[in-house]
């Protein structure tokens, strides 16, 4: 099968490339850092867990316009797609269950609260302004929680910096597939922004076999909007703000009134998901103590339409929608060079309604659910690092779920470096 998308033309309206002289240090090897395995800047090889970082390069060469098509390269993770285009996609960390894996998009907590198994769906999820993923490979439930039981995969977006720039793109390739979008980005004196819309259709192909007279193509669009903006409030106090949403469209393949799977004309399914972050960052005592402060939303909404027809006659939509509210502070206290605490706090709260249809023409109805759910987490970590070469991290956790009851995880995770190698 031909891969989809075939690029056909890439333009840029205005780019200032920025450069800097050559010199020594061009030969120096930059230290890798990573954040989700700590919630701190920690250099990769001071990290005990098992970590894979995708950069902004690796993304742009591997020409993918999803992040779960990136995620197939990654060791130890599986990604799992129902079909074609838009159709839904889970990732599986080690053989865990896909509802194991936490998935923040800028630090927000992405998994749809009302979905069975509490999954993320990466169906809809695309490339556009990301700037790194960070992969985090076993149990991360001392600093996320029970989310996070099989790992974490973390999107991070791009920054703005330099002078303002303004790009755009169309692309296209086979099954019909056209894309387009645009960017504009720059990092001035009083912070930066950077801002990306895309818009993209296919006409798809059929999940169904062909073999057994399925000939219909799924169909799928999406847009996205990407935005973030980091404002300089004072010397030691910033201001973070981080949007992402996107609203997709894929045509799908059902079961029949005898329960054959195949075509079927009228099954679509919407989905419309929204994650939202302000974040306040403020350094006191010299850098001894530094404060996270953040409000964080999420939405995800699917809509399931099924007209009847001769394949199936039976009317059966549904709608969906799990929203999740959730208030942070994490304090940084820089005891020493080579010993950092960390203790934070989270309260969240969870809604997800649920609608569902049953009509043969004979008979119909209707189910309805509303429910909601809160949980308090407060977690210690003490991070330690001896003689450069010694390692430590520990951490405890305490977790208040108002319909599980409370609960006390721990964790010790230490890594010795043996020289340069």
């Amino acid at each position: 099968m031909q891969r989809i998308l075939v690029i056909l033309l890439s333009v840029a309206l205005w780019s200032i490339p920025m450069t800097v002289p050559a010199g020594e240090n061009d030969a120096q090897e930059i230290e890798e850092v990573v954040v989700t395995a700590t919630r701190l800047q920690t250099p990769k090889d001071e990290v005990a867990s098992s970590i894979t970082v995708i950069t902004e390069d690796q993304i742009k060469q591997s020409e993918a316009i999803m992040v779960h098509q990136v995620l197939r390269t990654v060791p130890g993770l599986d990604v799992v797609q129902n079909g074609g285009p838009g159709q839904p996609t889970s990732v599986f960390i080690r053989g865990a269950k896909s509802e194991h894996t936490l998935v923040l998009i800028d630090g927000v907590e992405a998994n749809d609260p009302f979905n069975p198994g509490r999954t993320f769906d990466f169906s809809g999820l695309t490339v556009d302004n990301v700037a790194r993923i960070e992969v985090l490979r076993g149990p991360q439930s001392t600093l996320y929680g029970s989310d996070a039981m099989a790992g974490v995969i973390n999107i991070i977006t791009r920054r703005g910096e330099g002078e303002p720039r303004v790009s755009l793109f169309a692309e296209g390739g086979s099954f019909s597939t056209l894309g387009a979008g645009a960017e504009v980005a720059a990092g001035t004196g009083w912070g930066d922004y950077s801002l990306a819309v895309s818009h993209r259709v296919t006409d798809g192909f059929s999940a169904a076999s062909e073999a057994d007279g399925n000939r219909e193509d799924d169909g799928y669009r999406n847009t996205t909007l990407s935005g973030r903006t980091g404002i300089i409030l004072g010397d030691d106090v910033d201001l973070d703000l981080v949007l992402r949403a996107w609203d997709s469209e894929a045509d799908a393949d059902d079961f029949d009134d005898l329960g054959n799977f195949g075509d079927d004309p009228n099954a679509v399914l919407e989905t419309r998901a929204v994650t939202l972050r302000a974040q306040t960052t403020f350094l006191t005592g010299g850098g001894f103590w530094e404060g996270i402060v953040g409000l964080s939303y999420a939405l995800t909404d699917k809509d399931y339409s099924n007209d009847p027809d001769p394949i199936n006659p039976v009317l059966s939509p549904f709608s969906s929608e799990g929203r999740t509210l959730k208030a942070d502070w994490q304090n940084n206290l820089r005891l020493s060079d080579s010993h950092i605490l960390t203790l934070g706090l989270e309260t969240e709260r969870d809604w997800g309604e649920f609608q569902s249809q049953f009509d043969d023409g004979s008979f119909a109805s209707s189910d309805m659910a509303d429910e909601s759910l809160s949980s308090t987490g407060v977690y210690l970590q003490d991070r330690l690092t001896v003689d450069r070469s010694l390692f430590a991290t520990l951490g405890v956790r305490w977790d208040d779920y108002s319909q599980a009851g409370s609960e006390v995880t721990y964790r010790v995770a230490p890594a010795y470096r043996f020289g340069d190698s």
